[in-house]
């Protein structure tokens, strides 16, 4: 698989085993990969790469404590280098329809499909990439 160079990938889930795994599958594919357990975690580390042009794309479980996958987004949705896939549990409707109204650059369901989930990943950060390069010219 190929990744846009130096995107970063933030994953923000409370369970561990599964940011874990996740994270491991995301680095054999070629990311980045930081881990967070909630979602002012999240925010923190994107809040230390303002000045980074690099794309970042966070990955945040709707479930999290502190502050939730939706937060998050909401927090972050005016940042034009982040992009935030929301997860949530299988067929949670609710949550779909807020972060689609939020602006998520992706939804998925759990358990998570790697595949899917890296081309959207590459998806978003080429997006983001030719955007940054079209603001810079």
């Amino acid at each position: 698989m190929q990744t846009v160079d130096r995107t970063c990938v933030v994953i923000g889930d409370a369970v561990r085993e599964t940011r874990t795994a996740l994270a491991a599958a995301l680095r054999r594919n070629g990311y980045e990969v930081v881990e967070a357990g909630d979602g002012a975690e999240i925010l923190d580390y994107v809040g230390d790469r303002v000045d980074d042009p690099a794309p970042v794309v966070v990955i945040a479980d709707s479930r999290m404590p502190v502050l939730t996958g939706l937060h998050v987004l909401a927090s972050l949705r005016n940042m034009s280098s982040v992009r935030v896939i929301v997860t949530a549990p299988f067929d949670d409707h609710r949550t779909h329809l807020l972060a689609r109204r939020l602006g998520a650059a992706a939804m998925f369901d759990k358990p998570l499909d790697v595949d899917r989930l890296c081309a959207a990943i590459d998806g978003i950060a080429y997006a983001q990439s030719a955007i940054s390069a079209g603001l810079r010219s």
